[in-house]
């Protein structure tokens, strides 16, 4: 905890690989008081995170970043308890791999991956169908991978029309939402997605000012410095 003018701010770090050294990045970075206290916990997001939402009172403004391994954990019932524990405000940010989500439901509907080969997902074998409308709190991805299937629209078109069909989902939890696809270069297929959420006003502004700013440095990089006459 530390103070900023009059804010109390607790940070929360959950790793399970690394959280040794993230303990030790931390500790030597007290030391010049380049950050606050920050505690970390040793384990998972899906293993922890109902027992600290229960921890931290009610008047608090909550700050989420998920950054999974795949989409398994983003079970959306979870970020229903989350919403309903009744914040002072409550803010989140995904790293959603909706082109892994998809692989994965061709998979599992048997279904060809021709234009998905080359994404990394999350496979497994313990994996089915209700745990992934789970994850898109509804089966609307089932009926956008036949259509993929069937032809009538290619991968590309098959993961925006998902992907908005999951912004409109996040919208029971949000008055505003926002995503920007992470790519390496403007035309090529998502490597992920990064999905923010907040019900106040100034956060969706200042959120979307900088994935702006990220997509004008993707654009400018791909043109090497060259500007736009337009």
């Amino acid at each position: 905890m530390f103070r900023l003018s009059s804010a109390r701010i607790f940070c929360v770090l959950i790793e399970k690989k690394y959280h040794k050294d993230l303990e030790a990045n931390i500790a030597s970075s007290h030391i010049n008081g380049m950050y606050p206290k920050v505690k970390v916990l040793k384990g998972t997001f899906e293993e922890h995170i109902d027992n600290l939402i229960k921890k931290i009172d009610n008047n608090y403004n909550v700050f989420l970043y998920i950054d999974p391994y795949g989409h398994k954990i983003l079970d959306f019932n979870r970020f229903l308890r989350i919403k309903n524990k009744g914040f002072k405000s409550i803010e989140m940010l995904i790293n959603f791999n909706s082109f892994g989500f998809l692989r994965e439901g061709c998979r599992l509907l048997s279904i060809r991956e021709d234009e998905l080969i080359g994404f990394d997902y999350e496979l497994d074998e313990s994996n089915d169908i209700d745990n992934m409308n789970a994850v898109a709190n509804g089966d609307y991805w089932i009926d956008i991978l036949k259509q993929y299937r069937d032809g009538k629209i290619t991968a590309h078109m098959a993961e925006e029309i998902f992907i908005d069909g999951y912004m409109g989902q996040l919208g029971i939890l949000f008055n505003h939402t926002i995503n920007i696809p992470v790519k390496l270069k403007t035309n090529n297929m998502p490597k992920y997605r990064l999905v923010f959420g907040t019900n106040h006003p100034d956060g969706i502004i200042l959120m979307a000012d900088k994935m702006n700013q990220a997509w004008e440095e993707i654009v400018i990089s791909e043109r090497k410095g060259q500007v736009s006459l337009f």
